[in-house]
């Protein structure tokens, strides 16, 4: 017979689970096993549990609990207990109160609102935790184990698994694949498997016996370069019930552009000059696809050069469209809000122009724009913002097509500046131009709905910066965030990512960020203890190096693809009535030495270099550049620099008052 743990022992088991203030509570394990809990509180409470004996228990227990299935001599006691709590659980529901909707509910995740207001489901679970506590403790009280049934032995215990874990394709691929893989499921009859567009529309679907399947030729065929696909697997027991489901599984065959791969110059090519940047080709080389590969950008784009002309275009296949819900702001005087645009539902956008409003009394200027593709994810997705007051006019174009299909994610930001002479209680409506315009990667336009937001001049604290704003941080990574009514107790959070603050000024807290993480794109919030409340998502704010004499670039932000190359070609194809522009951004920690050559095909025209100090960013047209040369027509521009840096070719027409993004080819064609 075992004998029982001294007192010394049960004391040490006690103190080992007993809980403590930072422990996770059972809503929150249970909506981290279901991965349901709310970005910023998913990582701190992950973070708790690895480090917490208690915590990772009762998340094993309640894994455990929720996917056990009862022995048939077990079902009688099971459903006396589930009426039981079912009977108390209308008790409940009947004494409930109802709660008080936040004032920034649309910042919230559905599940933090449902445990905000139903807290029937921690009486649930305090009640089946009683239940237990009660069998166990006249177990403890006989002083003797817990016995176990005859026809269950003390072996090592085998815990299910509600998951299929996909094996490939994943990712960015270099060619397409031939099969879809996964590992096998116990039990598994059957599996049925689903390939899907980014909007969850079915591809292809097929039903097997095996853990792999083949895809068909017409399938493969759909695999255009840069296009992503999702799949998804689930596994299905003999009489067909669903007995375990996989994750939803992204890949995509790469494009040229889309791997940002450096240009690395021909074996003839002259040796880098002393400054260590790189060389351009001496000898003519092929701009012919070069120039065709602006080509292809620029005829999507003159689809969108002037916003409001709907009926030069075909309705997109998708009936549904575009539903754009613009987030309500507020912040103090002095300090900052974004105009935040998302989607309701994920849709892939080629290309398109939006015009962003905002109220014209509150603010006083325009800090910057951005484009997203989902948040935390560097992207392809470029474009420019003309400002014109606090009307920001964005082009945008995506060769990838993920640009709108990460779901529940800003895809574009503007950064406002409130004026310190803004009164308290100062509002107006924040909202997006009907006559906008959005085109599927088919080139239909999409039909589209706008809800607006608003913004009112209220609270004591907001992030107006964030340094570094864009590009992958290691762990240990020091993140400045720069803002307004900053105390010692405001709490500052980042989606997904465990972090430290330290409160260094009413301007300024540092986080030191306790995962490696992509910063472009990412959502920081911060809490006052006045329950004052700032949300920010993160980019490159870079500095301008003066300003282009060309009242029109002058006004133009540039919104860079997340690229970033020692090497670059930008075609120049500007045509009748419009000019041709430069714009490059250094988003690295040092100084980047920049040469921009404007050639031909039978070579070099003229040539200029610029010195990019850290986080810097210039912006100008090429007759700037070149003191006053004009470009021939089939030229292009070679930009070559010590460091890696980001490149945006910028098509120019005044009378239509738009500047149009070309992206440039990062590797030889």
């Amino acid at each position: 017979m075992t004998s029982y743990p001294d007192p010394r022992e049960r004391q040490r088991f006690k103190e080992t689970l007993a809980p403590s203030p930072a422990c996770a509570t059972l809503e929150e394990l249970s909506a981290l096993l279901d991965a349901a809990l709310p970005a910023p509180s998913r990582a701190r409470v992950a973070v708790h549990v690895a480090a917490c004996e208690r915590c990772e228990m009762e998340l094993a227990l309640l894994k455990e609990f929720e996917s056990a299935a009862p022995r048939p001599e077990e079902e009688a006691t099971v459903d006396w207990i589930v009426g039981r709590l079912r009977r108390r659980f209308r008790e409940a529901r009947a004494g409930s109160v109802r709660a008080v909707p936040d004032a920034h509910e649309e910042e919230e995740g559905f599940w933090q609102r449902v445990f905000r207001i139903r807290p029937v489901s921690a009486l649930g679970f305090g009640l089946a935790a009683a239940m237990l506590l009660v069998a166990v403790n006249l177990e403890w009280r006989e002083g003797r184990e817990p016995g176990l049934p005859p026809h269950i032995d003390e072996s090592t215990p085998v815990f299910r698994s509600n998951g299929v874990e996909l094996r490939g394709p994943a990712g960015d691929l270099d060619r397409a694949p031939a099969e879809l893989r996964w590992e096998p499921v116990a039990a598994a009859a059957s599996y049925s498997v689903e390939v899907m567009e980014v909007d969850r529309a079915r591809v292809w679907h097929a039903n097997v016996a095996q853990s792999q399947v083949a895809l068909p030729e017409p399938v493969r065929a759909r695999l255009a370069p840069g296009k992503p696909l999702l799949w998804q697997v689930v596994a299905k027991d003999a009489d067909g019930k669903t007995i375990a489901t996989s994750t939803i599984q992204r890949f995509r065959v790469m494009t040229h552009h889309a791997r940002a791969e450096p240009l690395h110059a021909p074996a003839a090519a002259a040796p880098a000059e002393a400054s260590g940047t790189p060389s351009v080709p001496s000898a003519p080389v092929d701009a012919t696809r070069i120039l065709e590969h602006g080509r292809q950008l620029a005829t999507a784009l003159a689809l969108a050069a002037a916003c409001g002309s709907v009926a030069a275009f075909s309705p997109s296949t998708d009936p549904a469209g575009l539903s754009l819900k613009i987030l309500s702001r507020s912040a103090p005087a002095g300090g900052t809000a974004q105009l935040t645009v998302t989607l309701t539902e994920p849709k892939p956008i080629a290309t398109g122009c939006g015009a962003l409003r905002a109220p014209v009394g509150p603010f006083d200027a325009v800090l910057g724009a951005a484009l997203f593709s989902g948040a935390g994810v560097p992207s392809d997705v470029a474009g420019t913002a003309v400002v014109d007051g606090t009307s920001v006019t964005i082009r945008a174009v995506s060769p990838s097509e993920e640009f709108g299909t990460a779901p529940s994610d800003a895809i574009a930001v503007v950064t406002f500046h409130v004026s310190p002479a803004a009164m308290p209680g100062e509002a107006g409506k924040m909202t997006m131009d009907p006559g906008s315009l959005w085109l599927d990667p088919a080139g239909g336009l999409y039909p589209q709905q706008i809800k607006p937001g608003s913004f009112e001049v209220a609270g004591s604290v907001s992030i107006d910066n964030v340094i570094p704003g864009t590009g992958f941080l290691p762990a240990g990574s020091t993140v400045t965030v720069m803002g307004t009514g900053f105390v010692p107790g405001t709490l500052v959070e980042i989606d997904d990512v465990p972090a430290v603050a330290t409160f260094v000024g009413p301007n300024r807290i540092d986080l030191v960020t306790g995962l490696g993480a992509e910063f472009h794109g990412r959502r920081l919030r911060a809490r006052n203890p006045d329950l004052s409340r700032a949300a920010y998502y993160s980019y490159m704010r870079a500095t301008r190096l003066g300003e282009s004499a060309r009242p029109l670039l002058a006004k133009t932000m540039p919104i860079f693809p997340g690229s970033v190359s020692s090497a670059a070609f930008v075609p120049v194809i500007a045509g009748a009535g419009q000019f041709f522009g430069l714009a490059v951004q250094n988003p690295d920690g040092g100084p980047a030495a920049v040469t921009v050559d404007l050639r031909s095909v039978d070579g070099a025209i003229a040539s200029t270099t610029l010195a990019l100090p850290s986080r810097s960013k210039i912006t100008r047209e090429l007759s700037e550049l070149f003191g006053g040369i004009s470009a021939p027509a089939g030229s292009f521009l070679a930009v070559t620099s010590d460091r890696p840096v980001q490149v945006l070719g910028l098509i120019g027409n005044d009378t239509l008052n738009s500047v149009l993004p070309v992206i440039p080819s990062l590797a030889l064609p």
